[in-house]
């Protein structure tokens, strides 16, 4: 994701959202600002703080494995993108298994994606749950386990070719049989 300024008037073309974390705004400083110019805010719930990232400000989520700070994105935000780039600065403190780097979908849904510093191998894994057929596609990645205290960039690519996971600029895992068109998350 390029670094677009704040004041960016317009939408950059093929960017859907992009929260540079500087602040939140709106009422109690519960409002994700999105950059990109399409003005999907995000809405900060429960136990998040705006605090130093890598490029500036990030996020800082705290809580329990069961009751932790998030960020609610529009409904239907991905439903009509067949291919896309997910990519994040995170940190982490600690490397239970399959705490989330992100975790996009709702309870109330069978179809969601998420990415996991320590999944089933003990590396990244990205995995995303098809609504319509139960299916669970799993992009696993290899080699490097991710360390806690160090800012980490990542990047998962989902297009006609598959899925691929990046750390680092550095692609560690893919599977061509991960195929998202036609079934995106609808809610």
């Amino acid at each position: 994701v390029p670094d677009v300024p704040a004041d960016t008037p317009t939408a950059t073309p093929g960017l859907v959202l992009y929260y540079s974390c500087e602040e939140a705004t709106g009422a109690a400083g519960t409002t994700l600002p999105d950059i990109s110019g399409n003005g999907n805010n995000g809405a900060l719930v429960g136990a998040v703080s705006i605090g130093p990232g890598k490029v500036g400000n990030a996020l800082v989520l705290t809580g329990t494995a069961t009751s932790g700070g998030y960020v609610t994105m529009p409904p239907a935000l991905l439903s009509t993108s067949p291919t896309m780039t997910i990519a994040t600065w995170f940190k982490i403190n600690s490397n239970p298994g399959f705490q989330r780097i992100f975790d996009i979908g709702t309870s109330s849904t069978t179809s969601s994606m998420y990415l996991t510093p320590n999944g089933n191998t003990g590396y990244l894994q990205f995995t995303f749950r098809r609504g319509s057929t139960g299916k669970e596609d799993i992009v696993d990645g290899t080699a490097k386990t991710v360390p806690t205290g160090v800012w980490e960039h990542m990047a998962v690519v989902l297009d006609a070719s598959g899925g691929r996971l990046y750390l680092n600029g550095v692609q560690v895992g893919s599977n061509t049989a991960c195929f998202v068109k036609g079934d995106i998350l609808s809610s």
